[in-house]
């Protein structure tokens, strides 16, 4: 982790004397926010990007990458307005209709988020994230089917994604089908992610859970979903 801030610094100073040369290029100040957002000092970025965005109003991937940081700082209708402003320059910008789209679905919007997520598939059908993103708006829809197809779809593209495998897994818990619920979930485990938080992190507490649902979780997976003490 050391070394890759440490090229960081040393790509961000390289920045700094080409703006020093030319303070006119929204490339750099843009490269340069990015590497500032890389570092989670996000602050930092979104100055840069106004930067740039100030130099070139039609910067489409300025506004994208503006809209990130936004995000990152939970400022969510500054990043869907930046996403947005992202698409009506670029159109075929599959990654501003993702990440608004994950912003929807964050924000309890399920409808918009799935509609954005689709168009993000039509322009990128090979983007395991989008299949993933859209799978759990579909689970919060209650459409079952649909959640377990793109997350399927998502796993396909990519084996070894194992936030899939925990949201598959969530889904056949609400369908009381116990014996995937559990495949998915050790799975997910055995790649190293955090389902516990992950599933705290999304309901709170497993009675939450059984009472949205309408389902009573079976001990041993109310064992596996139970933060070790």
């Amino acid at each position: 982790m050391t070394n890759t801030v440490e090229r960081y610094d040393k790509a961000i100073e390289h920045f700094d004397k080409s703006i020093k040369l030319n303070p006119r290029l929204p490339q750099v100040y843009l490269n340069r926010g990015v590497l500032y957002a890389r570092k989670l000092e996000h602050d930092r970025a979104i100055e840069d990007f106004n930067k740039a965005i100030e130099l070139d109003r039609n910067y489409a991937v300025a506004f994208f990458n503006r809209g990130l940081a936004y995000r990152a700082k939970d400022q969510y209708g500054r990043a869907i307005e930046d996403f947005s402003r992202a698409i009506e320059l670029d159109p075929s910008l599959a990654k501003a209709y993702l990440q608004r789209g994950i912003v929807h679905a964050e924000n309890v919007e399920y409808n918009l988020a799935i509609h954005d997520l689709s168009r993000a598939i039509e322009l990128d059908p090979d983007n395991s994230e989008a299949y993933t993103a859209r799978g759990i708006a579909y689970a919060g829809e209650a459409e079952f089917p649909s959640a377990i197809q793109d997350l399927s779809r998502a796993i396909a593209l990519d084996p070894d994604d194992a936030r899939s495998y925990c949201s598959r897994g969530v889904v056949s818990l609400m369908k009381e089908e116990w014996g995937k619920a559990i495949s998915d979930l050790s799975h997910a485990r055995s790649l190293g992610f955090d389902i516990t938080a992950s599933f705290y992190g999304s309901y709170k507490s497993i009675t939450l859970f059984e009472q949205i649902y309408g389902v009573q979780l079976p001990a041993n997976i109310k064992a596996m979903l139970t933060p070790e003490r």
